[in-house]
């Protein structure tokens, strides 16, 4: 185990240099192209280095914390009393500031890694077959989902599918449309490559269930109902995996049997970055929950109650997120949770009202209402129209999701609600453009084809 952790740690390092992907800035090392790939212990610790890179430390990375806190400052949920984190709050963001410039950076850096790894698995002949074709799926599952938050981020942005310099120093932007094609491209291929059950403990690898998760809120996303409603049912009918949680509570606990994909620290006396920072002890420096938000919740909801709290010092009162309840310590109870099964009945529940079956959507809806201790909507309104429905959706998804990997931000883009609903929230500041984050200005400086978003 200690030679292994060794050979993770030693990988880790060379695949820490790269920090801009696009533009890398360093050429391939030779242990990541040809030595790592000689023997499956090492060419495992390659892609366990690439998800240890997802927490590198206790302040988080791109997709670990920093998607959940900006999203959320740029949506209605969070309030940012630091000078550092308004500019996302406000909406004034700026292509030249370094905390902008990260997302991107961190974002293709990932990618980057995750195609050094697809080459040096495509030239290695040393591989056992089955442990090649589970890493394929997992470097091919991770250029996916980072291109997904990407692309839901900047809108249209490259695909970068190589590691060599002369071709992604030369990159464009391509068509948001064109980017989810090569999204489910990756997708598809690795749902072939991954297995069906976990390969490690606490499901802290992805298997065909987690790469089927980001399929199904794909389609969602570019309003592919039918295949939408097919790829959740397909994870929901898994019921010897995957159970929902009776209890709010136990949600976000590492042995949970609703999570499909979490992330362990690998950082000493540490549990999540999420915890880390959302839960309070003295005034807020980061972020801190919107009190209308607080207040939006439905009567009695057991998500508010259980998911939320609050730190009161003098006249003063701040509620924050709570759905993970460790700060710090040695004991670990809590991963930090990238995929869970409630969203899968949320994206076949509006996926069924977009197909008129609303006595389906109303079933998948109302599984999520039980849990939450809120009234079932096939009692209080079983003849619900389809629009009323939709928005009734969007609130649970809204008080399910809050504070968690950018949801809400992406479902106010995604249905077209982003500049009714934050336009008045984020008056005088807020702009239409606001909806797209601004390309780094040093990406732009190196890279001739990339073209700035508009209102920056």
């Amino acid at each position: 185990m200690k030679t292994f952790f060794k050979l993770t740690l030693l990988i880790f390092i060379s695949f820490s240099g790269c920090k801009k992907f696009v533009d890398p800035g360093i050429p391939n090392s030779q242990l990541v192209s040809e030595a790592v790939f000689q023997s499956d212990q090492s060419a495992n610790a390659a892609i366990t280095g690439l998800y240890a890179l997802l927490i590198p430390n206790t302040t988080g990375s791109f997709l670990n914390y920093q998607i959940t806190l900006f999203n959320g400052l740029m949506a209605d949920e969070l309030i940012a009393p630091a000078a550092d984190n308004k500019e996302f709050y406000q909406n004034t963001l700026n292509p030249e500031v370094s905390s902008t410039s990260a997302i991107w950076e961190n974002g293709y850096g990932q990618i980057y890694r995750a195609n050094a790894i697809l080459k040096g698995l495509n030239g290695s002949e040393k591989l056992s077959p089955d442990l090649k074709k589970q890493l394929e799926g997992e470097a091919r599952f991770m250029r996916a989902l980072c291109h997904f938050y990407l692309l839901n981020l900047y809108g249209d942005i490259p695909y970068i599918t190589t590691t060599d310099y002369t071709v992604n120093s030369q990159a464009y932007r391509l068509p948001v449309k064109k980017v989810y094609e090569l999204i489910l491209q990756d997708l598809t291929q690795s749902a072939i490559l991954l297995p069906d059950t976990y390969t490690s403990e606490e499901r802290i690898r992805p298997n065909k269930s987690t790469d089927l998760a980001l399929m199904a809120r794909v389609y969602l996303y570019t309003g592919d109902w039918s295949n939408a409603e097919r790829t959740a049912t397909q994870i929901i009918d898994q019921k010897d995996l995957y159970q929902l949680s009776n209890i709010v509570e136990s949600v976000f606990l590492k042995n949970s049997h609703e999570t499909i994909w979490q992330l362990k620290s690998s950082i000493s006396n540490f549990n999540t970055v999420e915890g880390n920072w959302f839960i309070l002890t003295a005034a807020p420096t980061e972020s801190y929950l919107s009190s209308d938000f607080v207040k939006s919740f439905e009567k009695n909801d057991l998500r508010k109650i259980a998911w939320i709290d609050s730190l009161v010092i003098g006249d003063s009162k701040w509620h924050y997120p709570a759905k993970y309840k460790v700060k710090n310590g040695a004991t670990i109870t809590e991963n930090m949770i990238l995929f869970r099964l409630a969203e899968q009945y949320l994206i076949r529940s509006e996926a069924c009202v977009r197909l008129g079956k609303l006595s389906q959507a109303i079933e998948d809806i109302d599984v999520i209402r039980q849990r939450a201790g809120l009234a079932l909507i096939k009692e209080i309104n079983p003849s619900i129209s389809a629009e009323s429905l939709l928005l009734v959706i969007e609130n649970e998804r809204k008080a399910e999701f809050f504070a968690e990997m950018g949801h809400r931000w992406f479902d106010l883009k995604r249905t077209n609600r982003a500049n009714a609903i934050l336009s008045k929230l984020k008056a005088p500041n807020w702009q239409k453009e606001d909806q797209l984050m601004p390309i780094p200005k040093s990406q732009i400086d190196r890279d001739p084809n990339i073209i700035q978003n508009p209102g920056y």
